[in-house]
């Protein structure tokens, strides 16, 4: 999944790791639960916020797990911190974008990596006669 510009396969990592109870399969409530441990385990001052020295530590450690392909935490409405609907907006699209039958979970099926070349595998281009 390293070869992913998108960050897609990053994100589905951080969705598998909300898998509750390890069965395949990620409901919305376990997404929710999962975002919400996340969020308080990375508000160390317990301000209900991130604050900016917060954020740039996790973004560095996703910047160390996922390389170029991580997904930052941004402050969308750029007040200085990140409230819990920043944090888990990315997040949130993902799942809704990857649940193909909106049934508010996503199937093993729903959750592959994306297809396609990765950027150590360029693409093969048809010889020419």
């Amino acid at each position: 999944m390293n070869g992913d510009p998108s960050g897609r396969a990053a994100g589905i990592r951080r969705l598998l790791s909300y898998d509750a109870n390890k069965d395949g399969t990620i409901t919305r409530a376990e997404m929710e639960a999962g975002l919400r441990a996340d969020f308080a385990k990375l508000d160390t001052d317990h301000s209900g916020t991130l604050t900016a020295d917060e954020v740039r530590a996790e973004n560095a450690r996703r910047y160390q797990a996922d390389g170029p392909q991580y997904s930052p935490i941004l402050d969308w409405n750029q007040d200085g911190v990140i409230e819990f609907g920043e944090f888990a907006s990315t997040t949130r699209s993902l799942f809704e974008e990857l649940d193909a039958n909106q049934d508010g979970e996503l199937s093993p099926s729903e959750l592959k990596p994306p297809h396609g070349p990765t950027l150590e595998e360029p693409a093969r281009r048809p010889l020419r006669n």
